[in-house]
């Protein structure tokens, strides 16, 4: 090699004046219905009264979807009520009914119809198991 050539090598001589850098990241993270505290500042130095005016409509905000979520819960208890007092009733109606037909079997078999009796008391009994499962299966 020549006396000006190098292998590409930093030779002392030209070495560059080492720094030392020191990187740091910050990550911040915020949630919720108002804005960050510092962006809320932000908004009170470009207009102010603007941080009351935004924590007030938060505040009405949480308030109406409390609100709804406590209608949300009535109607679904008012509703569910309503389900019970229509079944009950329904039992209530059925059972009537079924007392009724067993009767008139009763009746007609005491009257010297023994068939005519039994094919209606088979007849109520197959429609009551097939309203209970025809009911069941619903549910």
């Amino acid at each position: 090699m020549a006396p000006d050539e190098h292998d590409g090598t930093i030779l002392p001589e030209e070495a560059a004046e080492q720094v030392d850098v020191n990187l740091s990241v910050r990550q911040e993270s915020f949630s919720g219905p108002l804005p960050h505290p510092s962006i809320l500042k932000e908004y009170e130095e470009i207009e102010p009264g603007s941080a009351k005016r935004i924590i007030d409509m938060a505040e009405r905000t949480l308030i109406h979807h409390q609100e709804m979520e406590a209608e949300q819960v009535r109607s679904e208890v008012a509703s569910s009520r309503e389900a019970w007092a229509r079944s009950r009733l329904g039992a209530i109606i059925g059972g009537v009914v079924a007392l009724a037909f067993a009767a008139v079997a009763l009746g007609i078999v005491l009257a010297g119809y023994p068939t005519a009796g039994a094919v209606l008391g088979s007849l109520e009994v197959g429609a009551l198991v097939a309203a209970f499962m025809y009911g069941t299966r619903r549910q």
